[in-house]
């Protein structure tokens, strides 16, 4: 019965710990936000728009486990002192609320483990390592003890756009609106056609095409100036008696065809490079060609393009 009710204990204070963390993340960043809790392989997995949960049974304490919460995006310094505090302090008033309630129901084990969770949680807050791992503490010396990062304004933009790049490149069913669901759908089945197939150059074809349209999403530009050429490829599309999502993508190749300067709609005038840079650090599509790779990035960005211009 200890046993169980300290294991019951740890797991509401790790896991409320991390949760602590993960809302600094959601309420000062525009980034992805990760928070895993448990044995190493997670047996519950769910995402909730830029929150992503992996979540398993919690081992007692100094027990093999893994408990983290990680934010995709830059950090200035005081988001980074709010985010080494808001862990234990979450985990604090889990544990306090533990010792309340133990005190309610004449527990004295529940006051104890309580107390016990109570204070791992303060001792985290020393700096220290344990494992490899930098205690709290010692993210928040580091926070009160460095210098203030000063990026250049075109790489703070960047920084920012991939951020957002990242929340919509993880979920490929929420990167799309309602209107657009249909696009979505059908790169979707074409990624899983191909990798059925076992057509890996097919697979990474459509994945960089879709990295291509949550670029432009995440870039938020103004686009006015590319606005005549994506409405003349679709005046011309729409002339074929194509469906809607047919005249997007053949809109779309006739932009990346006639080396529309789709650049122009970006926010800065090496965004797009940087996005394909950014998608294909992913080592799974560095196995295309430059120029497949290119063309494939681009179409996705056109199509946003079309669909968002042209409706």
């Amino acid at each position: 019965m200890i046993f169980a009710l300290s294991a019951l204990v740890w797991w509401v204070t790790v896991v409320a710990h991390e949760f602590g963390h993960a809302a600094v993340g959601l309420t000062r960043t525009e980034g992805l936000v990760v928070v895993r809790a448990g044995s190493r392989s997670p047996k519950w997995r769910r995402r909730f728009g830029r929150l992503r949960l992996e979540l398993g049974p919690v081992p007692l304490p100094f027990a093999p486990s893994d408990a983290v919460a990680e934010v995709y995006a830059r950090f200035g310094r005081s988001t980074r002192v709010l985010f080494a505090l808001a862990g234990p302090v979450a985990g604090g008033v889990a544990a306090a609320l533990f010792m309340l309630l133990g005190s309610r129901l004449q527990s004295l084990p529940l006051q104890v483990i309580g107390c016990l969770a109570l204070l791992v949680d303060i001792a985290n807050l020393l700096p220290f390592r344990f494992r490899g791992v930098r205690s709290d503490g010692a993210l928040l010396v580091d926070a009160l003890g460095g210098r203030p990062a000063s990026p250049s304004e075109g790489d703070e933009e960047l920084e920012a756009i991939a951020s957002r790049w990242l929340v919509l490149a993880t979920n490929v069913h929420g990167a799309f609106a309602p209107r657009d669901r249909d696009l979505g759908a059908r790169l979707s089945s074409k990624m899983n056609r191909a990798r059925d197939a076992g057509d890996r150059e097919a697979m990474v074809v459509h994945q960089l095409t879709f990295a291509g349209w949550c670029w432009r999403e995440a870039e938020r530009g103004d686009t006015t100036p590319i606005r005549d050429s994506v409405l003349d490829a679709r005046y011309r599309a729409t002339r074929a008696g194509l469906s809607r999502a047919d005249i997007i993508a053949a809109a779309a190749g006739e932009l990346v065809h006639e080396r529309a300067d789709l650049a122009a709609g970006s926010p800065t005038p090496d965004s797009l490079e940087r996005g394909l840079e950014r998608a294909r650090a992913n080592p799974a599509y560095g196995e295309l060609p430059d120029g497949k790779a290119r063309v494939a990035f681009w179409f996705g960005v056109a199509m946003h393009d079309v669909a968002s211009i042209a409706g």
